[in-house]
């Protein structure tokens, strides 16, 4: 009889709790998902910044050599520089066709 009385209160208490509890849950995550990506392209920026001056520094040493041709070398595309709106045209994109 207790078991009973434990399930109609469940559905009488609030059925929709879980389905608003587990949508709280997925907007939090989707939130932590795109910080994390912001920060990686944060990074990913700062590491090309890095690539094309250490591709200047050895083309100057190199008669000749553009510093493009140093990247290519090393397969590197850091001289592909994507704007803001292109980043975040990608980031939209990924987060809600669920890729990546």
């Amino acid at each position: 009889m207790n078991n009973n009385h434990d399930y109609n209160y469940a559905l009488t208490a609030d059925p929709l709790k879980p389905l608003r509890e587990a949508r709280e849950e997925i907007e939090l995550l989707r939130s932590t998902v795109t910080d994390c990506r912001i920060e990686i392209e944060r990074i990913r920026a700062q590491r090309d910044h890095a690539r094309r001056e250490v591709c200047r520094s050895r083309a100057s040493c190199i008669k000749g050599k553009q510093p493009e041709e140093i990247a290519n070398a090393l397969e590197w595309d850091c001289f592909k520089l994507d704007t803001v709106e292109q980043l975040r045209a990608r980031l939209v994109k990924e987060l809600y066709s669920g890729e990546g």
